[in-house]
């Protein structure tokens, strides 16, 4: 499998009912649904035969440069702290994981814009004050 591929984002659908988003792995772990498995449901040939099966939707998302992400990630932790929230609080309040919220504030992980549309409306903050300007 194309390593590339499971570094995308994908979202999950039951007919028109929207399961979940992530990566491949993301998906796999939290349904439980092998990635090989996973993959099919992407196939013109398997969205033939189960019209209202499963479905994999790959999410073109703008992702943020690297010096978006610095700031991303340090304005996301300041905002946490003085809002007095721990990272399992925000993720709650955001409906994100815990590991995300640490992924972000760590850079271990990029957010996409919809992500950071999430966190500003929040902490009801302009986009461009979390990631500055391109």
């Amino acid at each position: 499998m194309n390593m590339d591929r499971l570094e995308y984002e994908y979202a999950l659908y039951k007919g028109d009912t929207f399961i979940t988003c992530g990566t491949l792995k993301e998906i796999s772990v939290e349904t439980g649904i092998a990635i090989v498995t996973l993959t099919s449901y992407a196939s013109p040939s398997y969205k033939k035969k189960n019209p209202n099966g499963k479905q994999l939707i790959k999410v073109d998302f703008e992702k943020l440069s690297d010096q978006q992400c610095e700031r991303f990630a340090f304005m996301l932790k300041q905002k946490r702290i003085d809002s007095k929230l721990s990272r399992s609080e925000l993720a709650n309040k955001l409906g994100y994981s815990y590991a995300e919220i640490m992924k972000w504030e760590k850079k271990i992980k990029k957010p996409n814009l919809y992500i950071v549309e999430d966190v500003a409306t929040f902490f009801k903050i302009p986009v461009n004050v979390l990631i500055g300007e391109k």
